[in-house]
C-alpha cells in the first residue's frame, strides 16, 4: 500500500509539472537504499495506460531510439497483457521496457575518450538519446513496473540497469564511467534492478574507508545493490571493477586488489581483470617520506607531486557472486622484528671494558667481548626475554593488525620454540603464536645442546586481521643465535699418558695435551689449565712450560714437560666454582 502511496504521489507531480511548464524541474535524487520485498503488487491497480502514455511522451520523442510510437505500441500491448490477466506475460514485457529505457537513459561515450573532444562530440553523443529529467525518468520506469505487479522500485535512474535472465555477455558501468560489472550471459533468474553509487571519500584516518578491514583501502569506494522480487541470489559469478582514485604511487597501485563487504564478512575478491573500463593514472612520484623528513616537513612543507599517466589503465577487479561495498584494497603487509641475533632491533648494552679480575675458584672471563647481547647464548638454555624474537605485522600506511597467526619452526640447531602470550608455552619443534594489539608476536626459544648455530623462521598466515589472500614481504624472516658452551664439566687426557723408558732431564716425546668440554660434550674455549709437575722419585727435578695455557677452540691445552729421574707425575687442572677438575699424567725413565 506504501509502494501504491509513494508511486501516485510521483506519478501526480510528475504530470502536474509537465502541465505546468515545458521544462519539468528535477526531483532531488533519493539516497540509495535496499528495497525490502514485503507484498506483491496488484498488477494493473497503481496507474493507467492513459498515464502511461503520458509519462512516456515526457522522455520518448519521435527522433529517440526507440521513439514514442514504438513505446506506445508496447504499453499498450502491456496493458492488454494486464486486462487478461496475462501477468507473467505483463512482467516479461514491462521488464523489457524498463530494461531498455534504463540504457537508453544512459550516456554514450563514457571511457577513455570520455573527457576528449567533448564539445565537438556532445552532439553526437545525445543522437537519438531519451528527453526528460532523472524525476520523469523514475516516474515512468517505477510506473511500468507497478502496472505490471513487479514490487522493485528505481531509486537512481541514472546508475541504475534492469538486467534480464536472457541477457547475453554484457558491461554495464555507472556514469563516470569508472564503476562497472561484467556479467555473463544469463546472469540472474529473474529480472533484477543493479544499481551504482559511489561512497564520498570523507575518510580523514590513512588507509580508512567503508570496508570493516584493517588493510590498507583506496579511494574507489562504491556500493552495488541488486534487487528483485525474491532476492534471488545472481545464477553465476560476475566480475566488478573499480577505478583507484587519486595519487597512489605506482607499486602500490599495481597490486591492489578488490576488497568486498560480502554478507559473510570482509573478503578480498579472487582477482580478475577489469580492463572493460578505463581509469586515468594519477600517481605519485614517491612513497611515504621517512620519519626525518616528516619532522623536517613540519618546519619545510613541500607540496607532494603527483602526475597523470598519459595511457588509461584497467580497473581493480574482482569475481563476486553477491552486490556489496567495494573497495580497492592494498593486500600487501609487512612484517619486521628483531632480536635473536638480527641487526633490526636494538637494545642498550654496558659499554665493553676490562674484564674484572677472577677470584680462586671461578671461572676465567672470556677473553673475547661480544658487542651484541643477542647474539649468542648457552647451550641448552632459554634465550632471555631481552632477546626474545618477535615480529610487527602492519600495513604499509601503519595499521597493526591483530591475531594474525605466526608459525615459528626451528629450523637449524635442534632447539626447540613456543609461542609466547605473556608466558611461554609448550616448546616443540613448532609453535604459533598470534599478535597482539601492538601487532607482535613473539616466541620463546631453548638452544639446542650442540655449541655452533642456531636459526628459527617466523611465518606468517592469514587469520584475524589478516584476511585470505594478503600478501606477507616477506614471506618469511630468520633469526639466529650461536650456541655458546656450558660452563667446564669435564677434563680428559688426550695424549701424553703414560709415557715410558723416557729420558730424564729431557721434554717427553709425546707433550701432554688435555681437553675441556661441558657437560653436553661441547669443547670449553678460554679456559685457564694449571700445570703442576711433581719432583721424581729419585732425581728429583721435573717442570712445565708454559704453568698455564688456555684452551683452544676444540677445547684442547698444551705445555711442555721436562721430567726428572725415575717416576714422574703432573697435575693439569682448573677450578669451576669450588670444584676442581684435574688429570694426573704420569712418566718413568729408563733406568
Amino acid at each position: 500500500m506504501q509502494r501504491h502511496l509513494r508511486l501516485a504521489a510521483s506519478l501526480g507531480l510528475v504530470l502536474l509539472a509537465a502541465a505546468c511548464s515545458d521544462i519539468p524541474t528535477a526531483a532531488p535524487e533519493a539516497q540509495l537504499q535496499q528495497v525490502d520485498v514485503s507484498s506483491s503488487i496488484v498488477a494493473g491497480t497503481c496507474t493507467n495506460l492513459v498515464q502511461l502514455n503520458a509519462l512516456a511522451a515526457q522522455i520518448f520523442t519521435r527522433e529517440s531510439s526507440p521513439n514514442i510510437n514504438s513505446v506506445l505500441g508496447k504499453l499498450k500491448e502491456l496493458d492488454k497483457l494486464v486486462k487478461k490477466g496475462k501477468i507473467r506475460e505483463a512482467k516479461r514485457q514491462a521488464a523489457e521496457i524498463v530494461a531498455f529505457t534504463l540504457k537508453k537513459s544512459k550516456k554514450k561515450g563514457r571511457g577513455r575518450d570520455r573527457d576528449r573532444d567533448r564539445d565537438r562530440d556532445r552532439e553526437r553523443e545525445n543522437e537519438g538519446g531519451l528527453g526528460g529529467t532523472p524525476a520523469q525518468l523514475k516516474a515512468f520506469t517505477n510506473a511500468v513496473l507497478c502496472f505490471a505487479g513487479i514490487d522493485i522500485e528505481v531509486v537512481l535512474p541514472a546508475n541504475s540497469f534492469l538486467v534480464m535472465p536472457a541477457d547475453t555477455q554484457q558491461v554495464l558501468t555507472d556514469t563516470t564511467g569508472n564503476i562497472g560489472v561484467q556479467f555473463p550471459a544469463d546472469p540472474v533468474a529473474e529480472p533484477t534492478l543493479i544499481t551504482f553509487a559511489v561512497v564520498p571519500d570523507t575518510f580523514t584516518q590513512p588507509g580508512g574507508g567503508p570496508l570493516d578491514t584493517k588493510l590498507d583501502q583506496y579511494p574507489g569506494f562504491i556500493v552495488i545493490t541488486k534487487t528483485s522480487e525474491s532476492n534471488a541470489p545472481l545464477s553465476k559469478p560476475v566480475v566488478v571493477g573499480v577505478c583507484a582514485t587519486g595519487a597512489i604511487p605506482q607499486i602500490v597501485r599495481d597490486r591492489l586488489r578488490l576488497g568486498h563487504g560480502a554478507s559473510t564478512g570482509f573478503e578480498v575478491t579472487p582477482s580478475a581483470s577489469a580492463d572493460f573500463i578505463q581509469c586515468p593514472n594519477l600517481v605519485a612520484d614517491a612513497g611515504p617520506a621517512p620519519l626525518w623528513q616528516r619532522l623536517a616537513s613540519a618546519l619545510l612543507p613541500q607540496q607532494l607531486h603527483a602526475f597523470q599517466n598519459e595511457s588509461f589503465g584497467g580497473g581493480v577487479g574482482g569475481t563476486v557472486t553477491e552486490f556489496s561495498p567495494f573497495a580497492p584494497v592494498d593486500p600487501q603487509l609487512e612484517f619486521g622484528g628483531g632480536v635473536g641475533g638480527t641487526v633490526t632491533e636494538f637494545i642498550r648494552v654496558p659499554a665493553p671494558g676490562v674484564p674484572t679480575p677472577r677470584k680462586k675458584g671461578t671461572p676465567l672471563n672470556r677473553p673475547s667481548i661480544v658487542a651484541d647481547p643477542c647474539a649468542a647464548a648457552t647451550v641448552g638454555s632459554t634465550v632471555t626475554p631481552a632477546c626474545e624474537p618477535f615480529i610487527v605485522v602492519r600495513t604499509r600506511m601503519g595499521t597493526l593488525l591483530e591475531n594474525v597467526p605466526v608459525t615459528w619452526s626451528v629450523t637449524g640447531g635442534n632447539g626447540s620454540v613456543a609461542g609466547r602470550s605473556g608466558t611461554c608455552g609448550s616448546f616443540g619443534a613448532n609453535a604459533i603464536s598470534l599478535t597482539g594489539v601492538n601487532g607482535r608476536a613473539g616466541a620463546c626459544w631453548t638452544l639446542g645442546t650442540t655449541a655452533g648455530l642456531n636459526t628459527i623462521r617466523a611465518t606468517p598466515g592469514a587469520g584475524g586481521d589478516a584476511p585470505d589472500g594478503v600478501v606477507f614481504v616477506p614471506a618469511s624472516r630468520d633469526f639466529s643465535m650461536t650456541g655458546t658452551a656450558d660452563v667446564p664439566a669435564n677434563l680428559e687426557i688426550v695424549q701424553g699418558d703414560p709415557q715410558f723408558d723416557q729420558t730424564p732431564f729431557v721434554a717427553v716425546a709425546i707433550p701432554p695435551v688435555v681437553r675441556l668440554t661441558d657437560r653436553f660434550g661441547n669443547a670449553v674455549s678460554g679456559e685457564r689449565i694449571t700445570w703442576n709437575p711433581f719432583p721424581s722419585s729419585i732425581g728429583g727435578g721435573g717442570s712445565a712450560s708454559p704453568l698455564e695455557s688456555f684452551t683452544d677452540a676444540d677445547g684442547r691445552a698444551s705445555t711442555i714437560w721436562v721430567i726428572g729421574d725415575g717416576y714422574n707425575h703432573m697435575w693439569a687442572y682448573l677450578f669451576v666454582g669450588e670444584t676442581k677438575l684435574y688429570v694426573d699424567f704420569r712418566a718413568l725413565t729408563d733406568h
